[in-house]
């Protein structure tokens, strides 16, 4: 998405100071992330879950921190 200035993004200016063209930028925008969301959803809801056997509190461990 392009600057609306030098120091600010269009989703970080009040809408009602938006020109048409930049409402219109603002909304492919939008509907890019919207789908870009919907298939990153998708993809982890088909990731294969961790195991319920991997005790989270060891994982990053060596075997001197306690690994087993």
């Amino acid at each position: 998405m392009e600057m609306a200035n030098k120091d600010q993004f269009l989703w970080n200016k009040p809408i009602k100071n938006l020109e048409f063209h930049e409402l219109e930028q603002l909304r492919v925008s939008m509907e890019e992330l919207k789908i870009k969301m919907a298939n990153r959803t998708e993809g982890l809801k088909r990731a294969p879950m961790l195991s319920s056997s991997i005790d989270i509190n060891q994982v990053g461990r060596t075997e001197d921190e306690g690994f087993q």
